[in-house]
């Protein structure tokens, strides 16, 4: 397994440290790029081309993803089937991919390191998981990126983002794409993918950090990004759920025709006095209290800047209301910006490819 997995260090400005790379496998050039997002209610496809050397994103696609097929672990024999009808029917069979693992067993952790020479930098971060994570690190995948350095009361520090994930989990996501006919080339992080996705997106001139939020289904990213440096990331294992449980719950439905009903009809619109924008809010007040304590706790740190404003992005971003919904539970401006590249003619931008374009521009961007 080795030979293939690799982290992905090479944040634009930053140095990568190490072996930084993140899960990865040194690949010739190319010029056309996929990602594929598997997520609990769509899989979810990007491409991007490189043109005259600038990627553009000139292809979006999806499927639904078979109830719980895709959670914690993957179940294959639900999976499978879907997932290879999908990319026979769009003409993927054979393509090099990369994708993302998903779920809370993905185990994320900034640290702040003192400098070592880069030959020692592997034994450093490998000592510092050990305290920081608690489970067996035989058992993970664990790898490092170096975002960046800080100088502190303490003297100069490293930022580094610890990922670990658990080798068998990692394996699985391999070996069912493989089978589905897509030859994986990574495995990356969804955190970083965004990262990818919408650096640059805020006006010319903003000199504030943001936050992005990608809302899915049952888990929430975070990202706090300043300039082009990533300085916080938290994953939550909350989403739009939350509302789907609540509307079945009320109205006697069952888990899909809740969602259905949900997407069709839901309205967070701080206008709207319907019963079901009610039941919505209600629903989501929790998700709202635990975003805005994360970014809490962002604020907390020494010596970073305020966040100001908020990009929203995945599935739960297009219910209508959704944005100015969560801009007065967090008290900033909240945008559903495209990212910062070109698209294809007549191709639109829709959030819920935030990680897959992530994933898409990876070889692109570095």
């Amino acid at each position: 397994m080795k030979r293939w997995l690799g982290f992905t260090g090479r944040l634009r400005g930053a140095s990568t440290g190490g072996e930084g790379p993140f899960w990865h496998r040194v690949l010739p050039k190319k010029t056309r790029y996929v990602g594929v997002d598997l997520g609990t209610e769509y899989i979810k496809v990007a491409e991007v081309h490189l043109v005259k050397g600038h990627p553009q994103i000139v292809g979006l696609l999806n499927c639904p993803t078979p109830e719980g097929a895709v959670g914690e672990t993957l179940d294959e024999e639900r999976l499978l089937p879907v997932l290879a009808e999908f990319v026979e029917q769009n003409g993927l069979s054979r393509r090099e991919v990369i994708t993302a693992v998903a779920g809370s067993q993905v185990i994320t952790r900034h640290v702040r390191l003192a400098p070592v020479p880069s030959r020692q930098l592997e034994a450093a971060v490998r000592e510092e998981a050990a305290r920081q994570i608690p489970k067996s690190l035989d058992e993970l995948v664990l790898r490092h990126v170096l975002l960046g350095t800080e100088d502190g009361p303490a003297g100069r520090r490293w930022h580094v983002l610890l990922v670990a994930a658990p080798a068998a989990l990692v394996q699985q996501y391999y070996e069912v794409l493989m089978q589905a006919g897509l030859v994986v080339t990574a495995v990356d992080l969804q955190l970083l993918a965004l990262w990818r996705t919408f650096q640059g997106v805020v006006p010319a001139g903003y000199e504030g950090a943001y936050a992005v939020v990608d809302v899915g289904a049952t888990t929430t990213h975070v990202a706090v990004i300043d300039g082009r440096e990533l300085k916080f990331s938290r994953t939550l294992g909350m989403g739009a759920q939350a509302a789907y449980t609540a509307v079945a719950g009320h109205y006697g439905l069952e888990p899909g025709a809740a969602r259905e009903m949900v997407v069709r009809e839901g309205n967070l619109s701080l206008e709207s006095d319907s019963q079901l924008c009610f039941l919505l809010r209600e629903a989501l007040a929790e998700f709202t209290g635990e975003l805005r304590r994360s970014l809490d706790f962002y604020h907390s740190q020494e010596q970073v800047r305020p966040v100001e404003r908020v990009v929203l992005s995945g599935g739960a971003s297009r219910l209508e209301g959704f944005d100015a919904f969560l801009g007065e539970a967090l008290a900033v401006p909240v945008e559903v910006p495209p990212p910062a590249v070109d698209f294809a003619p007549d191709l639109a931008w829709d959030p819920r490819y935030a990680v897959a374009a992530g994933l898409a521009l990876r070889e692109a961007v570095t």
